[in-house]
């Protein structure tokens, strides 16, 4: 699973992965993991968590959760997925925004159509 969208202010997260009933979980230390990702703006920041769950078998069509937990402010933030028949992981995608990040082309665009440039 990734983690997008962190910043200055983002502080300390947990991620955390369920499948199976069992679960997977990491802090994040914003002070050593993930501050270097971060652009010189301040933002963009991103981490990347893999869990691994040894012995189980995922059966195709079975339900994951991914979550993020900010430390800061007690937000959660879930998302759902089902495992594929593909022979490779499972990934995940968590944005901390409110959007998912777009181009800066197309933000562009929309502020010119919307008259806010």
């Amino acid at each position: 699973m990734t983690v997008q969208g962190l910043d200055h202010n983002t502080g300390d997260i947990v991620t955390i992965v369920t499948v199976n009933g069992e679960s997977r979980a990491k802090l994040f230390d914003d002070s050593k993991t993930y501050i270097h990702s971060i652009n010189a703006d301040g933002t963009g920041g991103i981490v990347e968590y893999v869990a691994t769950f040894p012995n189980m078998t995922v059966n195709v069509g079975a339900e994951y959760k991914v979550c993020v937990l900010t430390i800061k402010d007690s937000s959660l933030i879930c998302e759902t997925g089902t495992n594929s028949p593909a022979l490779r992981p499972e990934f995940k995608d968590l944005y901390l925004q409110e959007e998912k990040p777009e181009s800066q082309a197309a933000a562009s665009q929309a502020a010119r159509i919307s008259g806010e440039e």
